[in-house]
Formats: C-alpha cells, sequence, structure tokens
C-alpha cells in the first residue's frame, strides 16, 4: 500500500493555513488535508482543535495570528526563566524531587509557579538545559506511537462525565472512597495502573499487560481491585482522557455505586495527588529500566513501602 510521504512536526505556514481553511469548508477530511498540503494528519488534527473559534469555524487568518502569539509568548517566558536564577532553581529542584512534595511533571509545576504554561519548561530544557532532559516525562518524548486500528474508537471521548461536575465532597477531600487514576508504561508490553484515594494518599497498584490491550487490562484491574472494597470506600475515579481508560462506561456498569469523572485536556494538575503518587513510584520503576523479568510481587512491596513512608 502506498503511504503519502510528509514532514514530522512541520510547522504550518499561512498559505498553507489558507489551504486548510478551504479544505474544511468543502468537507474534505483530515487525513486528506493533510495529504494535500503534505503534513501529518495529527499536525492538521491539533491545528484544528488548537484554532476553532467559538462558532467552531476555522479561519485562517485567526490561526496564524494566534501562532504568532504563541510564539512571541513562548520566546518571552523562556528568557523569563533564563533571567530569573530562583525561578530556574525552583522548577530544577522540582524535577529532580527536591520539592517538599516530590518530583512533579513540568504540567504541574507550570500551573502552581503560574505565568507560563509547561511548554515553557520543555523549551527551556531542550534549549538551556538540555542536562535536565531526562528528568521529564519520557525523557520529553511523545507518548504514545501511531497506526495501530487494534485500539478502542476515540469516540468514547465524547461521552465521558467531565470533571466540572464533580460533588463538593470530592473536590474539598472531606471523605475517603474518592480516587485519581493513571497508568505508568514500562515497556511495549507492560504497565503499572495506579489509583489513589484523595484524601488518605492510600496507593493501589497493579502490574497490566500494555500495548494495544491496554484500555482492557485497565478496565479488569480496576473491577478487581475497587470490587472488593466496601460501597463506601469506592464511591468515584476521576481519570485523564487517554485510550486506556476507553472502557470506562463498562467499569461503572461492574461497580456498583463507582462514578468516573474525567479531567480536561492537558490538565494533569487536575489529578495532583496521583501525579504526586507516580513520581515516587517512578523512582522505583525510572524509565528506560529493563522490566521484562518484573514481577506483581515486586509492585506490591514497593506499593507497601509507599503506603507506609514517614
Amino acid at each position: 500500500m502506498c503511504q503519502t510521504q510528509h514532514t514530522k512536526h512541520s510547522h504550518l505556514t499561512q498559505e498553507k493555513r489558507v489551504v486548510i481553511e478551504a479544505l474544511v469548508r468543502q468537507g474534505d477530511t483530515i487525513r486528506k488535508i493533510a495529504s494535500i498540503i503534505n503534513v501529518h494528519y495529527s499536525t492538521v488534527s491539533r491545528e484544528l482543535l488548537r484554532n476553532r473559534g467559538a462558532s467552531g469555524l476555522y479561519k485562517a487568518k485567526a490561526a496564524q495570528k494566534a501562532c504568532r502569539l504563541r510564539r512571541l509568548r513562548a520566546k518571552y517566558c523562556k528568557r523569563k526563566i533564563e533571567n530569573d536564577p530562583m525561578l530556574a532553581l525552583e522548577i530544577e529542584q522540582q524535577l529532580r524531587g527536591g520539592h517538599q512534595q516530590g518530583d512533579w511533571s513540568p504540567a504541574v509545576i507550570a500551573h502552581t509557579i503560574g505565568g507560563f504554561c509547561h511548554q515553557t519548561i520543555y523549551t527551556w530544557v531542550r534549549q538551556s538545559r538540555p542536562d535536565l532532559r531526562q528528568l521529564l516525562p519520557r525523557c520529553g518524548k511523545y507518548r504514545r506511537s501511531y497506526g495501530s486500528s487494534k485500539r478502542p474508537s476515540r469516540g468514547w471521548i465524547t461521552k465521558v462525565r467531565s470533571i466540572t461536575g464533580r460533588p463538593q465532597e470530592i473536590n474539598d477531600r472531606s471523605t475517603l472512597g474518592h480516587y485519581e487514576g493513571d497508568t505508568i508504561v514500562l515497556n511495549k508490553s507492560s504497565a503499572i495502573l495506579t489509583v489513589v484515594d484523595r484524601k488518605s494518599k492510600f496507593l493501589i497498584a497493579e502490574l497490566i499487560s500494555g500495548g494495544v490491550g491496554i484500555a482492557y487490562a485497565v478496565h479488569e484491574a480496576l473491577v478487581k481491585q475497587l470490587s472488593c472494597l466496601p460501597p463506601t470506600l469506592r464511591k468515584s475515579l476521576t481519570q485523564d482522557r487517554c485510550g486506556e481508560f476507553a472502557y470506562w462506561d463498562m467499569t461503572e456498569t461492574e461497580i456498583p455505586g463507582l462514578t468516573i469523572y474525567f479531567a480536561h485536556p492537558h490538565s494533569p494538575w487536575e489529578r495532583g495527588t496521583n501525579e504526586h503518587t507516580n513520581g515516587l513510584l517512578r523512582r522505583y520503576f525510572p524509565k528506560k529500566g529493563k522490566y521484562d523479568t518484573i514481577t506483581k510481587a515486586q509492585i506490591e512491596n514497593v506499593v507497601r513501602m509507599i503506603n507506609h513512608r514517614g
């Protein structure tokens, strides 16, 4: 089968944005548009997602203006970190785990400090502090590969329950039984499902199979781990909008009384407890480690140490 060649991670020009606007108006698909302007389809997808106006329409002129503003802002913010040694030190300490609450991802750091976005930290590290690159999630690389047809359809994402609908008792951490969930990828064939209680910080984790079957593995592990708890201790679960949680509706059906919420896209601070706990786990299971022979007993031992730390 012939495949269209395209430029990886292409920057869109004003001319290409004009073409995108015209092709969108006539109803062409994202993949067809990408083929015509010779870029990866994910580039077009991100462009439309980022630059559709309130009316839902894509305007090339407005998109180009927004792009210029983002670049100027990024340039300013990068200098902001470089020109402020105390700010740079604070970011480095949090990346290294020197912060009193543990090592945080750039997204959580940026949201906590304020004044710039997480991408600014990635840019600063890449251009000014490459020695910190190994401390970034996935060493600053993209998380997913494209092309698999065995993953659940993305249609599930339109039906999820947003975090904005959570009751106050979940938001203020006043009661037990409200969890945050995520996965830690170890290699192509294995991952760790993590579930953390928002009030007590109690961690539940299980070794699961990775790869294209990870979504169903997550579903099975959640049912196994949460079903054995009393209903009063398994009221809700807040997750991110990744494909690993595509079978969330099946999970709700099989765990009576559990309500599942989803954080906003690219907002890991909305699951800050889980992000922090995953950072603790990563100290025992670092990126690029060899996990071909990892066992459930090893996971359980680390979970026990985390739950009983002083």
